[in-house]
């Protein structure tokens, strides 16, 4: 089963994705991964074609958002997904309003993840309401909505996304998956799950999903993890991953080591995919 073997919910969900490690307390433009600099890393994934290049949210790094808005203007195709944490306090309606700027000033070209630890059922709990309600900000002229975490009273977003049904939003847990999850993922309105793990644990993931998430609102399954590791060349695992059933792949470069050498190992692999038929 290769890219694009299972229709995705929302077609603008970038199969291919590389995700940077938090950038470190300097100018978007100083040498940061290794000799790179945020704008070359984003220059070098642009030209082997990857569908996005994504930031997260940690508190040992600067915040995405800004930067994002920096490469907007410094590529003209590259997808920009903002990574974030909704343990971390960021409201879902400031994430909505940050994406939508975002996908305003490139052009239709913005993406939002949201990811939660998954061993603490009230984070858990927490991660379905926040994609919910982002995605229904996203979606929707005005909204209003009291969950047990979060509560909005006929909001809406002003500018509105570029694209009448929003960005699109992937949702998923960190480490091994959690059973139950990816189905109350694509039930809150997610167009893409992120899951973690073996190969194994992706396929058992896809035979979760496709049991218990209906055909209309059946999301995509995005892989996100390292590809570069000790077990496996990063070639074999991430053909393993999709024949395992993921429909996306989204890299995270490590931190560890050289960064160049894995980032150059990364879009290769990436690439390659991307080039490769019926993929």
């Amino acid at each position: 089963m290769g890219l694009g073997s299972v229709a995705f919910a929302m077609a603008q969900m970038p199969q291919l994705g590389l995700e940077l490690p938090p950038l470190p307390r300097v100018p978007a433009g100083a040498p940061a991964y290794g000799p790179l600099s945020l704008f070359d890393v984003a220059a070098r994934a642009e030209d082997a074609g990857i569908g996005a290049l994504w930031l997260a949210e940690r508190p040992d790094g600067l915040d995405p958002v800004p930067l994002l808005g920096a490469l907007s203007v410094r590529t003209s195709m590259l997808g920009l997904g903002l990574m974030v944490r909704p343990a971390l306090g960021r409201h879902p309606s400031i994430v909505a309003r940050d994406v939508t700027a975002l996908d305003q000033l490139s052009g239709g070209r913005a993406a939002v993840g949201l990811v939660g630890e998954g061993e603490d059922p009230m984070d858990v709990a927490r991660l379905g309401e926040a994609a919910g309600l982002v995605a229904r900000l996203l979606r929707e002229v005005e909204v209003t909505a009291a969950g047990r975490f979060y509560e909005v009273a006929g909001l809406t977003l002003r500018p509105r996304p570029v694209r009448p049904e929003g960005p699109p939003v992937a949702a998923g847990t960190i480490g091994r998956p959690v059973p139950g999850v990816e189905t109350a993922l694509a039930a809150a309105g997610a167009d893409a799950c992120l899951v973690a793990g073996s190969p194994a644990e992706v396929a058992l993931v896809r035979r979760r999903l496709d049991v218990g998430a209906s055909r209309a609102r059946r999301p995509a399954l995005v892989w996100r993890g390292p590809l570069v590791s000790e077990d496996a060349g990063a070639a074999v695992l991430a053909s393993e991953i999709l024949d395992a059933g993921a429909d996306g792949l989204l890299a995270v470069l490590s931190g560890h080591g050289d960064p160049e050498t894995e980032l150059v190992t990364v879009l290769e692999v990436l690439g390659r995919l991307d080039d490769t038929p019926g993929r």
